[in-house]
Order: C-alpha cells, then sequence, then structure tokens
C-alpha cells in the first residue's frame, strides 16, 4: 500500500512524493535523508515521519532549529505525536498534507486502537497528553504534562490487554518499585505508580532526546565521546548496584541521551532484585535479555547472574558504538555459543584507530569469566574517566597511544 505527501507550500509546492505504509524516513535538507527539502528553515535532519497500516502517521522532531508543526501547534522535540487525520504537517516554509491510498480512513478512525489512544490516559484534571513517544511488546510511552508541577513528564502504560496477566502487572509494578529505589543523575527517575482507569501507570523523568541506538544510526561515534557516555552509564549502574538493582538488559536502546549530554540508563523492566532471595516472578527462560548484549553466564542462566552482568553489558554496548556493530550479532543458531566460548572480535580490526588502552578495557569488560572482568561499575567509570584525562583532555598527547592500523599485529590479544 502507497501513501502521498503533497507538499502544498515551499519550494517543493505541487509536489507529491509517493512512499511506503509501514515504514519510517526522515526529512530534512541534509545528504543524509530519506526525503531532501531544499529550504533553509529546515534543519539537516529535521523530524522522523511513520506511516501505519491502519492509517495514522506520526511525527517526531529531532530537535530542529525552527521547530514541527502539527495543525498550527509546535509539537515537543523528541517526542512522537500522532497527525490527526486530516491535519498537515508544518516544517519551515513547507505545509504537507497526508493521503493514503486504497484504504477507508471511516474505518481507520474507528479502530479499536484509535479508540484506546484517545481515550484518557490519566485524570484528565491532573494531566494533559501531549502525544506518544514509544511502544513495546507490552506497553506503550507517552508524554503527559503534569499540571500541578507544571512539568513535562513520561507516561509508560501497561497495555490492557487479556492476554497479560497478575504476573504481567505484577511485574510492570516491580520495575516501576525497583527503579525507584535508584538515586543517579544518570538513572532515569520514577515519580509514581499509578492505577489509572484500570491500567498501570509509571510516572518518570521525560528525557527529551534520543537513545544510543539512535544515535548509532548515522554511524560510529568518537572515541572521547564513547568514553563521556560510558563513564556516566557506568556511574548510573554504580548507583543501581548500590541500590541492589542488577539491570541485566544494558544495551544501546536502553541508554537515553539528554540535550545536555547527559547519559541515563532505563528500562528496568527484566531486573534483578538482590534484596529477595529468590525471584518468585522470573519464569523460565525470562530474563535473558538482548542477546547482541547478554553475558556468557546470564545466557546460561539468568536468575543466578551478579552485577559483573551489566558490566559485559556494558563493554558490549560501548564496542558497538565504537565499531559501528556489537561484538556478537544474533543472526544463527551458533550465537549463544558464541557469546559463551568465542573472544569477540578484535575492536581494533573493526576500528583500527581507537586507542590501545581503551580496546583493553572493553575487552578485560567483555571477559567470558566475570572474575576477569573489572570488579565494579565504579571502578568501570574510573578508567573510563581516566582514560580520557589522559587522551583527550587540554595537554593530552592523542599520540601518545599507538593508534595506528599499520601496527596492529595479527596476534591472539584480543586488545590488539
Amino acid at each position: 500500500m502507497l501513501a502521498q505527501l503533497n507538499f502544498l507550500n515551499g519550494p517543493l509546492r505541487g509536489q507529491r512524493v509517493a512512499v511506503k505504509i509501514a515504514q519510517r524516513f526522515i526529512l530534512g535538507r541534509g545528504v543524509d535523508v530519506s526525503l531532501q527539502i531544499p529550504d533553509p528553515g529546515v534543519s539537516r535532519q529535521h523530524a522522523v515521519v511513520e506511516l501505519e497500516t491502519n492509517g495514522w502517521m506520526f511525527v517526531t522532531d529531532l530537535g530542529s532549529s525552527n521547530g514541527t508543526f502539527v495543525a498550527g501547534r509546535q509539537i515537543a522535540p523528541n517526542v512522537r505525536t500522532r497527525v490527526p487525520a486530516g491535519e498537515t504537517l508544518a516544517l519551515g516554509q513547507n505545509e504537507i498534507a497526508f493521503d493514503l491510498e486504497g484504504a477507508d480512513a471511516a474505518s481507520a478512525k474507528e479502530d479499536s486502537r484509535t479508540k484506546r489512544l484517545d481515550a484518557p490516559l490519566l485524570p484528565t484534571e491532573e494531566f494533559e497528553l501531549i502525544g506518544q513517544i514509544g511502544r513495546g511488546a507490552t506497553g506503550r510511552v507517552y508524554a503527559v504534562r503534569q499540571k500541578m508541577f507544571d512539568r513535562t513528564v513520561a507516561a509508560k502504560v501497561l497495555r490492557n490487554q487479556p492476554a497479560l496477566g497478575d504476573e504481567d502487572r505484577q511485574r510492570f509494578v516491580r520495575e516501576g518499585q525497583l527503579a525507584s529505589r535508584i538515586r543517579s543523575p544518570h538513572v532515569v527517575e520514577v515519580y509514581d505508580i499509578r492505577l489509572a482507569y484500570g491500567r498501570v501507570v509509571l510516572l518518570m523523568e521525560l528525557v527529551d532526546g534520543p537513545s544510543l541506538l539512535d544515535r548509532l544510526q548515522s554511524g560510529p561515534i568518537e572515541v572521547s565521546e564513547v568514553l563521556r557516555i560510558g563513564q556516566q552509564v557506568a556511574l548510573g549502574l554504580a548507583a543501581a548496584h548500590e541500590a541492589g538493582v542488577i539491570h541485566r538488559d544494558v544495551k544501546p536502546a536502553n541508554i537515553l541521551l539528554s540535550p545536555q549530554g547527559v547519559a541515563k540508563v532505563s528500562d528496568f523492566g527484566i531486573a534483578k532484585d538482590l534484596q529477595q532471595s529468590a525471584e518468585s516472578l522470573t519464569r523460565l527462560g525470562e530474563g535473558l535479555g538482548t542477546l547482541a548484549y547478554v553475558s556468557p553466564e546470564q545466557a546460561l542462566e539468568a536468575k543466578k547472574v551478579d552485577t559483573r552482568t551489566d558490566i559485559y553489558g556494558l563493554g558490549a554496548t560501548l564496542y558497538h558504538a565504537l565499531a559501528g556493530a556489537p561484538p556478537f550479532t544474533p543472526t544463527s543458531a551458533r550465537v549463544l555459543i558464541e557469546i559463551m566460548h568465542t573472544p569477540a572480535p578484535p575492536l581494533r580490526s573493526r576500528r583500527p584507530h581507537v586507542p590501545k588502552p581503551v580496546a583493553a578495557l572493553i575487552h578485560r569488560m567483555l571477559a567470558k569469566e566475570p572474575d576477569q572482568r573489572p570488579a565494579s561499575a565504579t571502578e568501570v567509570a574510573q578508567e573510563l574517566a581516566a582514560l580520557r584525562a589522559a587522551l583527550y583532555s587540554d595537554g593530552a598527547d592523542p599520540n601518545a597511544y599507538d593508534t595506528s592500523e599499520d601496527r596492529i599485529e595479527p596476534d591472539t590479544d584480543p586488545a590488539r
């Protein structure tokens, strides 16, 4: 099925662009976007547009200089916002209408999901719904304005589905309870847990920025920036461990980046509570995490991991940020064998200009045996800070370490 974007104003006025339904594309004036708009009022990467098969259109402003407007109102940056049927999207001088070919708009309006979205999410005397910013297997995340405090927060809502039972709701509440114990500027704060209209809602800090995974869509990140992000994430994990919480799903998608440059750990959905002797809510096969970033011991038995599984997950995340891909990609049935028995491919073979001590630390974090990894997240944060200071602070000599491609020897040391 196809849709059309009709340019009503601006440099592309009169043009109609056919796009496929169920795809996500970027609008902007840069060369690395899906649809280039030659307008100085449009940022290089201005907004993401998503088209869904039920006739919905969503737009997310990517922190543009001049803003994105839906139905004449500017939307909040980095908030996934629905474009109502019949309304237009505006950026710069451009006004864009959306036409769905071959779909019954009336039917789309009556879709039960539309009814759920339009139904009250939270008490309207306390909250104002701004828009949806994310969704997962069991829930959706919305931006809402908390009127009493005049602040915008994130509301994570458990889907009210028959397939979700009491245990699912208990796990959702438990996620909020565990995260609320942690006090760190590098962990997304949980403010409250509500029961509204029969649904469980977590009220959380809204991070007005992309995830690290979003950032990696444009390729690997500079080493100094990876060290800075890694240090902050390690501090967040250290605070979680101090509070008796193991994350168990550290990965780029669960690291949020604020416009001020602060990295924050999010999503404690499969976290382990160290203050409980047994995990009555962890069923067989749960708590595995995401294969590309999961530690060998967690892949073997998720219940028996300790805080060092998060150190492995952070190591795999930093490897991905530097190399452009995680050490192991789950594309075959052998991936579990590789995670448990095969050393991670040398980082410097994928990105030769990574300094040797940086690669060495990341490979220690990826050690198969937990005892061979750094002992704590605090230790990792200290090492990352020391490396960044030695390599990239004022007066540091970037040539003090060998970063040249031609000196990499084909030996068995994974840090080379």
